[in-house]
């Protein structure tokens, strides 16, 4: 039996829409995947300094260009 790798075929049963999103609703995202992922390390036991430093500069980068990643 032999098996094929590769991309699979991909079939659109709906039509397509045309994504709009605010600067409030990325900001959102943003600050709920941080707060996430915070929680994700603080329950693999990381110590609080430890996810400051994590989280930090990915903060002060976004603060300083006045966007989101």
């Amino acid at each position: 039996m032999s098996v094929e790798t590769g991309l699979a075929d991909v079939v659109t049963l709906q039509r397509r829409r045309q994504a709009r999103i605010s600067v409030h609703d990325e900001e959102s995202f943003f600050l709920d995947t941080l707060s996430e992922y915070k929680w994700a390390r603080d329950a693999a036991g990381l110590a609080p300094t430890t996810m400051d430093g994590l989280i930090k500069p990915v903060i002060e980068v976004c603060e300083f260009y006045g966007t989101v990643p």
